[in-house]
């Protein structure tokens, strides 16, 4: 950069004086003078400053053509007599002629303003027309490669109203920018302002960088101040953010440096720059230079020896800069307000702030995270003088004692305060409170112990109780801003996709809530808990629920998370009285996500309908809804082992599956329309009908289902069956009465699922088709009615054995009966192989060779029914160890070709107790072996196949162990 000289900023002065309140981009409580006025300590300067870009990226590298130029003070360009005309003047130093200021001297660049340059402008990246006039206050554009210059490094990023505000945004990706500056003097202080709106910049990574020597070396800033202030967009709650950041680089010797920065996330839009340079380093002349608080010397703000500044010289902070606690137990302020950017602790132990008059905050407080628990206490009232934020690391609990409140606001100053709750430790507000704007918490705990006072009611998306990520503890004497002010509680899609970590509001104490409350979208899991309610609380809040899937930045569909009402105690109890609605779908399809009852109270529905069209998850606890007050427009309800849902209002299902295995009960009809799958292993204490396409299927997997009251089957109604074995299904077990009003024309349906030994669908494993079986269905206290075979149909797709036979339904007594009866036999079939046996011993149980094997045995393994069997024992067994973990090895020969009318099944008993034994392998006829243990088949030789068991040792099971080999003949 050339030179600028005094001579030329002492004219350009006059020209920005009138502009000198809103050149500076911090608020004017905490004024930093820019460099374009006159600096007495300094002999030279700069200042440079953007108000408007024009350039949305960098692809092609350095070029001057995808760089950002200054638009104001910049110490290279020209100015422009008459916009749109050919009256372009000389450019060079600025000089007053007459009552005007023009450049004078040679010509040194171009600007990018002008109509005639449109052509250029296009070149250069900008996105829409040129603005006649869009920057009246002189000097102009000044598009100069010595001047400084801001690259963006987004293909993705372009220029929001590139006529009037020309801001560089990007909604896809995070934006890193760099900053280059050439100086004609040795530099010792760098300011560097900016103001951005949307998603914060990473302020770690806002860095200077030199090159010396060869080496490129980063450094962080010697003092950054932050102010935020929240204002409400198409987006929704977001903030505007305004930093400065100084840099003492006097030690150095450098000319030309850099500096970077990167978006925290998409949608951070890039508003406005500035950058003040100098040839030397004046302490608190930039930026009031931050101070360490020792504690050296007593608590007193005043004593000069208890502060550090980064130089190591003793003196206490000037108003505004930013300060830092490491020593001492106590700090007091005295009767002096104190003004401060951010207040840092990193504390040894316990801490208290103390003073009669408020402490300012414009940026708020960070407390660095603890190995061990420690309280930093304000007894002091604490007044924001921005939107701040508190970030309490783990461990560290933050607690103010004295009325926290916001300033009022500072001329030109139009949002709001409010504050965030960061980090992972605890914020307790123990006093009534009264700020403007909004509450924040993004993570870790914020407790509200007093009245607190904030936002106004309504929808304006500045007054709100937004629960982002972690927990906000509302005691029983807190409250949550004015009446009317909403609770927003959960993340969003587009902001953390795939966030685990839960938000969660919990109110405590026996009270009357009426906030109201919105689930908002977003992956992440979102509570609203109620505990210590005495004899009962009441939320009389209207509740929205975010849509099952959340609505994102250009109309696509991403998922949202579970909603829970929760009752940590089985004391627990609370009545929601006000109305439930959202849910909905963008294409009006069935959500997957649930409103989820948890803990092991009681939530109760009351008051008008809940019509909410998510699913309905009782997991815990009991969820009940009072006579009058029905669940409407859902599409799932569930019931969890040990919950139980008592509904005595209305239910109505559109669609979609009621899985209980827990309780259901109450005196509530529980109306469908479409198709419902009723499942589960537990009780159904109410009347039932299943037809119209509609589904019962009994356990999860193989089991039961029990259902109290009297319950009817009817036309195009389906029951799931499953099968795992011989006289092992799925049952259905009613007290009360069944009616059947399904007919030979409109039938009732069985739909059949073939279980393997593992529990998988595939063939059973002990079922063979050449055999008779049957299976318990149901079984009704108060008889079955109504029951024709011819009205059921039997569905065997599902059901992958080989079968040769026919399936059908008989009743016995109170047993409905799903029966299998074969018509044809086996080839070789057992009888026609014991025809050639000796008269009198040809059954399957004798032995006709007397060798101990019986007939079935010799037949299933290939051996001579005739001839002693010379290798004695068919099973043999022994020990093995593999990889440290015991098993059992056997090994035994069948006849190959296997007998297709024969099951053969090991298993395996730790007792020989009836009913203890297990099958751990398999085999029916020709279909493949089924085994728990690893099993393997030797290369078939004289018409027999040897196999090899290897049966692992199970955790908790004794090491004794007893196995049997077992045959059973179908025909």
């Amino acid at each position: 950069m050339t030179p600028f000289f005094r001579i030329s900023l002492v004219s350009l002065t006059a020209s920005l004086g009138c502009q000198h309140a809103s050149a500076q981009l911090l608020r004017p409580r905490y004024v930093i003078p820019d460099f374009s006025t006159s600096q007495p300590e300094y002999n030279n300067w700069e200042y440079s400053r953007w108000d408007m870009f024009y350039t949305p990226h960098d692809q092609k590298g350095t070029l001057s053509q995808n760089r950002n130029y200054p638009d104001k003070a910049a110490p290279n360009g020209y100015k422009v007599y008459k916009v749109g005309s050919d009256e372009i003047g000389p450019v060079g130093d600025v000089a007053k002629i007459g009552d005007k200021y023009v450049y004078v001297g040679a010509f040194n660049g171009e600007y990018v303003w002008d109509t005639q340059s449109h052509a250029e402008a296009v070149a250069s990246g900008f996105t829409g027309p040129m603005p006649t006039n869009p920057n009246p206050t002189l000097p102009r554009t000044i598009f100069h490669l010595d001047n400084p210059s801001i690259r963006q490094h987004a293909s993705s990023a372009f220029i929001i109203g590139p006529g009037y505000t020309g801001n560089i945004y990007s909604f896809a990706e995070l934006v890193s920018y760099t900053l280059d500056d050439s100086l004609a003097y040795n530099a010792g202080t760098v300011v560097f302002q900016f103001q951005n709106q949307g998603r914060d910049v990473d302020m770690d990574t806002l860095r200077l960088r030199y090159v010396k020597n060869g080496n490129t070396t980063e450094i962080p800033a010697t003092d950054l101040i932050i102010e935020r202030e929240a204002f409400a967009s198409h987006a929704g709650f977001t903030f505007t953010t305004r930093a400065a950041a100084e840099w003492d680089v006097s030690s150095l010797g450098i000319r030309s440096y850099q500096i970077v920065w990167k978006a925290a996330g998409s949608s951070c839009s890039v508003q406005e720059c500035l950058l003040d340079t100098a040839d030397a380093y004046v302490r608190d002349k930039g930026l009031p230079a931050k101070r360490i608080f020792l504690g050296t010397n007593g608590a007193s703000w005043n004593q000069a020896s208890n502060w550090r500044d980064v130089a190591g010289g003793t003196s206490p902070p000037k108003n505004g800069a930013n300060i830092e606690l490491r020593g001492g137990t106590s700090l007091d302020l005295g009767s002096t307000t104190r003004k401060v950017g951010l207040l840092k602790t990193q504390l040894p132990g316990d801490f208290t702030l103390q003073g009669t008059t408020p402490l300012e905050l414009g940026t708020g407080l960070q407390s660095a995270t603890s190995a061990t628990p420690k309280t930093i206490a304000f007894n002091v009232p604490v007044r924001m003088t921005a939107f701040n934020y508190f970030d309490v690391g783990a461990n560290v609990t933050v607690s103010l004692n004295q009325p926290f409140t916001s300033a009022p606001p500072a001329t030109g100053f139009t949002g709001a305060t409010g504050f965030e709750k960061r980090g992972d430790g605890n914020l307790k507000l123990a006093a009534d409170n009264s700020f403007a704007g909004a509450l924040f918490v993004s993570g870790g705990q914020l407790t509200i112990s007093g009245k607190s006072f904030y936002g106004a009611p309504g929808p304006t998306e500045l007054d709100v109780t937004y629960i982002y990520l972690g927990e906000l503890v509302l005691e029983s004497t807190g409250t949550l801003g004015v009446s009317g002010v909403r609770v927003e509680l959960g993340s969003t899609p587009y902001e953390i996709p795939g966030e685990t970590r839960p938000s969660r509001l919990v109110v405590k104490g026996e009270r009357v809530f009426d906030r109201p409350i919105n689930f908002t979208g977003g992956s992440n899991p979102k509570l609203l808990t109620f505990t210590g309610t005495g004899a009962g609380s009441t939320c009389s809040s209207a509740i929205t629920l975010h849509d099952g899937t959340e609505l994102g930045i250009f109309g696509t569909e991403t998922p949202t998370g579970d909603f829970s009402l929760e009752t940590p105690l089985a004391t627990d109890k609370v009545r929601f009285t006000g109305a439930f609605t959202g849910g909905d779908t963008i294409n009006h399809a069935p959500t997957p996500h649930s409103l989820r009852k948890t803990g092991a109270g009681t939530v109760t529905f009351a008051g008008t309908n809940k019509a909410y069209k998510h699913r309905t998850s009782v997991e815990e606890g009991r969820l009940v809804s009072e006579a009058g007050t029905g669940i409407t427009g859902g599409n799932w309800i569930s019931v969890s082992q040990g919950a139980t849902f008592t509904a005595n209002g209305p239910l109505t299902l559109t669609g979609g599956n009621l899985t209980v295995n827990g309780l259901l009960d109450g005196s509530g009809a529980l109306t469908r329309s479409g198709s419902v799958v009723v499942s589960g292993g537990g009780h159904i204490a109410k009347p039932l009908t299943i037809d119209a396409s509609s589904a019962l299927a009994p356990g999860n997997g193989l089991g039961s289902i029990t259902m109290t009251g009297n319950q009817t089957w009817g036309p195009d109604g389906h029951l799931r069956f499953e099968i795992g074995g011989e006289g092992v299904s799925d049952s259905v077990n009613i007290s009360g009465a069944l009616a059947l009003t399904a007919t030979a024309a409109n039938r009732f349906f069985i739909d059949l699922q073939s279980l393997t030994l593992s529990g998988a669908a595939g063939p059973v494993h002990d079922f063979n088709g050449y055999g008779d079986f049957s299976w318990r269905i149901c079984t009704a206290s108060g008889g079955i009615t109504g029951f024709d075979p011819a009205a059921f149909s039997v569905n065997t797709a599902g059901f992958t054995n080989s079968l040769a036979g026919n399936f059908s339904v008989a009743l016995r007594g109170q047993d409905l009966v799903l029966v299998y009866t074969a018509t044809s036999s086996p080839n070789p079939s057992f009888t026609t192989w014991a025809a050639s046996l000796p008269a009198g011993s040809q059954g399957p149980a004798d032995d006709a060779d007397h060798d101990g094997v019986s007939n079935l045995v010799e037949f299933s393994l290939g051996t001579s029914g005739t001839a002693v069997n010379a290798d004695g024992s068919p099973l043999r067994i022994r020990r093995e160890t593999t990889e440290g973990i015991g098993h059992s090895v056997l090994e035994f020969s069948v006849a190959e070709p296997f007998r297709p009318g024969v099951v053969a099944q090991l298993l395996q008993s730790p007792s020989m107790d009836s009913g203890s034994w297990r099958t751990v392998a398999s085999k029916s006829g020709p279909a493949a072996w089924q085994s728990l243990g690893i099993l393997t088949e030797a290369t078939p030789a004289g018409g027999r196949r040897k196999l090899t068991v290897r049966v692992p040792d199970a955790a908790g099971e004794p090491p004794q162990r007893f196995f049997q080999l077992r045959f059973r003949n179908g025909k």
